[in-house]
């Protein structure tokens, strides 16, 4: 996962995301999950660019992220930043 954030994070930085996705049934899906930061490049003043690795993502994070994963890159180059 990539994402702009205002704050720069040390590599192997483990860090906790709450991903939300709606399901075919309207109803909001969240689970949080655990990446660690395997790049922090600064792209702007206080603005850096952040990659997240998830090794072992639990069972139930698979439904939330396939749910959302064609919408970051477009929500990612629109937005500035990233809301937590």
């Amino acid at each position: 996962m990539r994402f702009k954030s205002p704050w720069r994070f040390s590599l192997g930085s483990q860090l906790a995301v709450a991903v939300r996705s709606s399901g075919e049934d309207g109803k909001q899906t969240r689970v949080s999950i655990e990446g660690l930061v395997v790049d922090c490049e600064q792209i702007a003043p206080r603005r850096f660019q952040v990659t997240l690795l998830f090794l072992d993502l639990p069972e139930d994070s698979h439904e939330a992220i396939t749910g959302i994963s064609h919408q970051l890159d477009a929500e990612t180059n629109e937005r500035a930043g990233f809301a937590f």
